[in-house]
């Protein structure tokens, strides 16, 4: 949501520094956690919570690059001449990176359910 707000405006820098500060501030909560973990001899979730960090930032990668892709694609169809040529690859590219972001929000979703089984299992057995 925000992207689409500010994409086109000169608060696109500042809201794109903005989130990078709130992403670096959670993940830096997660490897405090991640430590805590391996400290206490949970290596199976500390190493489940690693593989969320990993393909978190893979994550965060595919959706710059999904972002660049839809305003390359927005400028493609608000020029003047728009290359119908361009604009399909353009699209393709759209498609690939969202499937790409669905299949590792899938892996994430995967991993935290786990994250949460081994956690049950561990408050039941203390």
């Amino acid at each position: 949501r925000g992207f689409q707000e500010h994409k086109a405006t000169a608060h696109f820098q500042e809201f794109c520094t903005a989130i990078t500060k709130r992403f670096a501030k959670a993940s830096e909560q997660v490897n405090a956690v991640e430590r805590l973990l391996q400290q206490r001899e949970q290596q199976h979730t500390a190493k489940l919570i690693r593989n969320v960090q990993e393909n978190e930032k893979e994550k965060l990668l595919l959706t710059s690059a999904l972002f660049v892709e839809l305003m390359r694609l927005d400028d493609q169809e608000q020029s003047t001449e728009p290359d119908a040529t361009i604009s399909s690859l353009l699209e393709q590219s759209v498609a690939t990176l969202k499937e790409k972001n669905a299949a590792i929000v899938e892996r994430i979703n995967d991993t935290l359910e786990e994250i949460r089984e081994t956690l049950t299992e561990l408050c039941e057995t203390e």
